[in-house]
């Protein structure tokens, strides 16, 4: 198994360098890796030898990890934190500043590679955020008797952790010395398998978004277009999100309509702005001198913004739902405010919570998008009840960040 695992992952490598010739994102990545290892030795030189490593697939799961670096850097204050990414999309629009000492690519996974990138890393621990399980980095970190952990895994029947065939995948998780879980069904399925070393202590996404009310967020030009009205966030949206959203916002005159899609391209924002009609602006031809509240719709086309931009929100709609699944939730109950999604929800456990809550509806239709903001909208008792709910269910499930670095204080000597 484990020369397959080798050839797969070499296989990967060669896939990926040869999408570079065509591919700006692969070519990132190859670029990025390039001469890590002469690189990685230069930047360390100034940062305490006492060091801190967490690796992060992308994005979304350093804004998992994020809280719990923020309180590493608290709780040593003299230690070096490094920062790696293997996707460059997690490398180029994080915002580490402050957190960590320097921010790198991980080194494609390999013997060789681990060793080399270890030998030059030395650090004193090792965090891997939710998903990030690799076969040799593991094996490294467990021969130089380096403490590592998973923080806000969480497990699913069907994982190949649970397979026959998952024998090596298993001795992955063998190696750490506490996975920290989301919840009790986790660390049911990994007892089933043997594997004991496990702490339940919830999500730090919880702990991440109940930060962002706090955070300064001064978009004039939004508030200018807002003006008073009624208005409907839609974050992360796809096609399909937007045809929807097309026919609902024509059923409600009064209300505004403020939309992020997932994808920025030129052209996918072009195409938008003709499916909307005429009274849309796009964010970045707006300035803080002008008046905006003659539009109905406004596409942000600028990245980052999407997480404080619910502050806006009378309703949010989250997008994904016609697709694979639904983006982040959290991001918009946090505010206070009732939620919208589409079907395709039901793996989402914090989705699932909002809607047991009365803080969500999930619709398959227009008309059901219309029925449930109709609701809101005639009913402020039931806006007021669905509205408290989204910002308990945030607030009830906090405390994962403190959980999680106190168990690793324990197992540690920094």
């Amino acid at each position: 198994m484990k020369f397959i695992y080798t050839f797969l992952i070499f296989l990967y490598g060669g896939s990926i360098r040869m999408a570079a010739f065509f591919s700006p994102k692969a070519r990132d990545w190859v670029e990025g890796r390039k001469n890590w290892r002469s690189r990685l030795l230069k930047d360390l030189s100034g940062i305490p030898e006492q060091r801190i490593w967490m690796h992060c697939a992308s994005l979304g799961e350093f804004e998992q990890g994020r809280p719990v670096l923020e309180a590493l850097r608290l709780r040593y204050p003299k230690a070096g934190i490094v920062l790696s990414f293997f996707s460059p999309s997690g490398y180029r629009h994080q915002n580490a500043s402050g957190l960590a000492d320097l921010v790198v690519y991980l080194p494609l996974d390999g013997p060789r590679s681990s060793r080399d990138f270890l030998e030059i890393l030395n650090p004193a621990t090792a965090v891997f955020v939710k998903y990030e399980f690799w076969y040799f980095y593991s094996l490294e970190l467990h021969r130089r008797r380096i403490p590592f952990f998973c923080i806000s895994a969480i497990f699913r029947d069907g994982q190949v952790f649970f397979r026959w065939y998952g024998r090596l995948f298993r001795s992955i998780l063998k190696r750490f010395e506490v996975i920290f879980v989301q919840d009790e069904g986790s660390q049911k399925r990994l007892a089933e398998i043997g594997i004991e070393h496990v702490v339940v202590s919830g999500d730090t996404r919880f702990d991440r978004v109940l930060q962002l009310p706090s955070m300064t967020s001064d978009f004039p030009a939004i508030h200018s277009f807002c003006s008073g009205a009624p208005v409907l966030v839609a974050g992360s949206t796809w096609p399909p999100d937007e045809e929807l959203l097309s026919d609902w916002i024509k059923a409600f005159p009064k209300w505004k309509l403020v939309i992020a899609p997932h994808q920025m391209s030129a052209g996918r924002i072009e195409k938008l702005a003709l499916q909307f009609g005429p009274d849309v602006i796009q964010y970045s031809s707006t300035n803080s001198r002008e008046g905006y509240s003659h539009y109905r719709v406004m596409i942000i086309d600028s990245v980052g913004m999407l997480s404080r931009l619910y502050r806006f929100s009378t309703v949010s709609y989250i997008g994904g739902g016609f697709g694979a699944g639904i983006h982040n939730t959290l991001e918009a109950a946090v505010y206070g405010h009732p939620v919208l999604f589409g079907p395709n929800y039901k793996k989402f456990r914090e989705a699932c919570g909002l809607i047991d809550c009365g803080a969500a509806e999930a619709v398959n239709t227009v008309a059901d998008a219309i029925s449930c903001v109709r609701r809101w909208e005639e009913d402020a008792g039931r806006f007021e009840r669905s509205s408290a709910a989204a910002e308990n269910f945030v607030r009830s499930k906090a405390g994962a960040t403190t959980r999680i670095v106190e168990g690793i204080r324990k197992r540690i000597q920094l």
